[in-house]
């Protein structure tokens, strides 16, 4: 987890259907996950690209909610921000992400349809507080959690680290720990 935690901590909620979040549920969520003074930063950011984000700092970290009503292929996006801090003119990237091993894992990542994450960008970040920070992006990502999610991912690790939304995972992320297998 180390890779991950260091410099952007990222959960993918893998889903079998789409999963849209309001800005009035985010900003509950992240009231009482992180504070008031956080939850006033929210706003939508969303631009043309398919995708729903919403972003919030804590402190001077930006963090992010995205959703997406297609499946999980690993694209990465170079863009802009307008005025008004949306995403414009996105350039993407494609490359091949590989499913995770064990049948369980491996069902849920090619049954998916739709997808979910949470992350913080911690390059302005003293890496003294970069665990609290992956602490943070896993109980935020715990609350979205319900019937559409097949599988968790903690994006950027080697090997690649998933769990099954079971009731132990849910509750690790509640604590701000990753699921042990």
């Amino acid at each position: 987890m180390a890779g991950a935690e260091r410099r952007f901590p990222m959960v993918v909620l893998l889903l079998d259907r789409v999963r849209r979040v309001s800005i009035a549920e985010a900003r509950e969520i992240v009231a009482a996950e992180l504070g008031g003074e956080a939850a006033a930063t929210l706003r939508d950011i969303s631009g043309a690209s398919g995708m729903s984000y919403i972003a919030w700092k804590v402190g001077s970290i930006p963090y992010h909610l995205g959703t997406s009503s297609e499946p999980y292929l690993s694209i990465s996006g170079e863009g802009k921000l307008d005025v008004q801090g949306r995403a414009t003119d996105i350039r993407w990237r494609m490359r091949e992400e590989v499913p995770p091993e064990g049948k369980d894992y491996c069902d849920a990542w090619m049954g998916h349809s739709a997808w979910l994450y949470v992350d913080a960008l911690l390059f302005s970040s003293d890496p003294a507080h970069d665990h609290q920070h992956m602490q943070n992006v896993l109980r935020i990502a715990n609350h979205f959690i319900d019937d559409r999610c097949v599988l968790l991912w903690l994006y950027g690790t080697e090997p690649k680290q998933v769990a099954l939304p079971t009731s132990q995972a849910i509750a690790a992320l509640r604590k701000g720990t990753w699921p042990e297998k």
